[in-house]
């Protein structure tokens, strides 16, 4: 494709960054600490235990 701006980059971490540099309410606050807290929800405790548990095993999780 003729006139198309090419950005390599190295890790998918590098174009999660990118991508959330372009977005007007960047999922990562400055220096890579997450903006949003778990922590922060009030209530849904089976529904934050869920997401708790596939976090520490590494694991995805699709929430419907």
């Amino acid at each position: 494709m003729h006139g198309a701006v090419v950005y390599p980059a190295a890790t998918l971490l590098a174009v999660c960054a990118h991508l959330a540099s372009l977005a007007q309410e960047p999922c990562v606050a400055a220096g890579g600490a997450p903006a949003l807290d778990l922590a922060d929800v009030r209530g849904q405790a089976h529904a934050k235990r869920a997401l708790t548990i596939a976090a520490a095993g590494g694991h995805s999780l699709l929430i419907m």
